[in-house]
């Protein structure tokens, strides 16, 4: 069986690099893998609650993805990356994809955990999609920009269903974390019906959330009204404001210290994650 060490890794994914996440040490690989000798892999793509940021101790051992691979007597694979966006995750989704058949295993499973809406908007994924043409033909209301979100994350759901069938033997399990799921219509059939939050938390939330951090709506998003000088400010605003509300709650759930250190899941949120999806697959 190939090994899966760095050298491996770079020879096939993309690694996280400065143009892609701002905080990561250049030349740095993330991935993780732990080789028990089994005939199944768990993989997990996401950001930093997936990888495992902040658990209290060893990181790698309870971290969710390997908990469940415990569960499933299976190798695992974490391919997250602390402050990944969604365009990201599915841009390793890919990479692996071409490559898993090699890899000679009966059977992967593959969890991928999305996370907040539009952290590498405008970037280096997107350079090439015309946002322009879209938000002309379809921006006429504040709520019309939720439907941008929506139909941003759809075209990243395409390409992670189109790239899903070059792997045999894949069962792929799909949720995000600490946000709502919106444009992942394509992917339904794999798609949990609760988010890591509303697990974790055993209780559903009260409003839709799908950006939490203030940045991504006042420097990211923002962007539209200089790449669309028609646009109205005002409808603009009117939706960033409806937006950074529920941004506010959201973040009071993650301030919960019994639960979340630097708001990301305690021990506890990685086997509430790992216990939930092993359920889904019953």
């Amino acid at each position: 069986m190939i090994q899966l060490d760095q050298t491996f890794f770079k020879e096939h994914f993309t690694i996280p690099n400065l143009n892609i996440i701002d905080c990561v040490e250049p030349g740095s690989i993330p991935f993780n893998f732990v080789s028990r000798n089994k005939s199944t892999l768990v993989v997990t793509l996401g950001d930093s609650w997936s990888w495992g940021k902040d658990i209290e101790q060893d990181r790698l051992e309870f971290v969710f993805g390997n908990r469940l691979s415990l569960l499933q007597d299976a190798d695992f694979l974490n391919l997250s990356v602390s402050g990944a966006g969604n365009q990201y995750i599915t841009q390793l989704f890919c990479d692996f994809a071409d490559i898993a058949d090699s890899l000679c295993y009966k059977k992967v499973l593959i969890i991928v955990t999305f996370t907040e809406m539009g952290r590498d908007f405008d970037g280096w994924f997107d350079r090439d999609i015309d946002y322009r043409s879209w938000l002309l033909q379809n921006i006429l209301g504040p709520n019309d920009y939720t439907d941008f979100l929506a139909w941003q994350m759809r075209t990243m759901a395409n390409t992670m269903k189109n790239h899903a069938e070059k792997i045999s033997n894949l069962e792929l399990i799909v949720g995000t974390n600490f946000v709502d799921a919106i444009g992942l219509e394509p992917l339904s059939e794999y798609l949990l019906s609760r988010s890591w939050i509303e697990v974790y938390t055993q209780k559903s939330m009260d409003h839709q959330c799908h950006i939490v951090s203030p940045y991504i709506i006042s420097d990211k998003y923002s962007g539209v009204l200089d790449l669309c000088w028609e646009l109205d400010r005002s409808v603009f605003l009117s939706w960033a404001e409806g937006q950074l509300d529920n941004a506010i709650k959201r973040a009071m759930v993650l301030k919960n210290p019994n639960l979340f250190y630097q708001d990301h899941p305690l021990i506890a949120g990685h086997e509430a994650w790992a216990n939930y999806i092993k359920q889904s697959l019953m």
